[in-house]
């Protein structure tokens, strides 16, 4: 009795898993395999993404480069993983210039303001500003105003300042500094 319950759920799934197909875009080459070494975990590990400029679909005609955004999250999420099951310690950062330059980041009149919710869905401990950031006055005052508060501790900027001119006053971009207690050491 109880198995008939759950039939309908059953067909529902088998549905789904028919209609998987695979995630890469049609017609991108496909990275050449290399044969690398294990990685080696230390005690305290970094992964530090920089320079992205809105390059979020992958490099299209470079194999090497075919990984895209959802790539990167996903890897992320798995060496998060790995971490924990080392019972190693993990730090995934961001040194800036994520838009000014390619597609997602620049398809909307203000610069990042469409991508930068991308960024904000990967884990990152900490994110810094670059220089792509403080181009144009509406760019920085958006990422002021709309970027750095959603990331709140995570976005530091220990040497830029915003001078909001409805104040007149001077304030830090994002916070000066951030203290990590990491999990195992």
């Amino acid at each position: 009795m109880h198995l008939l319950v759950f039939l309908p759920l059953l067909a529902v799934v088998a549905a789904y898993v028919e209609h998987i197909e695979r995630r890469s875009q049609p017609g991108v080459p496909q990275p050449t395999s290399v044969n690398l070494r294990p990685l080696e975990w230390g005690d305290f590990n970094v992964i530090s993404t920089t320079d992205t400029h809105g390059w979020l679909a992958g490099h299209l005609k470079e194999e090497t480069y075919s990984a895209d955004f959802g790539d990167f999250a996903s890897f992320i999420s798995h060496m998060r993983e790995q971490a924990q099951y080392r019972r190693k310690d993990l730090l995934v950062i961001d040194n800036g210039d994520l838009h000014d330059g390619n597609g997602l980041s620049d398809a909307s009149p203000l610069r990042g303001e469409i991508s930068n919710a991308i960024f904000q869905k990967v884990n990152y401990d900490a994110l810094t500003i670059g220089n792509h950031e403080l181009y144009l006055p509406e760019t920085v005052e958006d990422t002021y105003k709309n970027f750095a508060p959603k990331l709140g501790k995570r976005y530091l900027t220990s040497n830029t300042f915003f001078k909001d001119l409805r104040t007149n006053k001077t304030v830090p971009f994002g916070k000066l500094y951030n203290k990590f207690r990491m999990k195992f050491g």
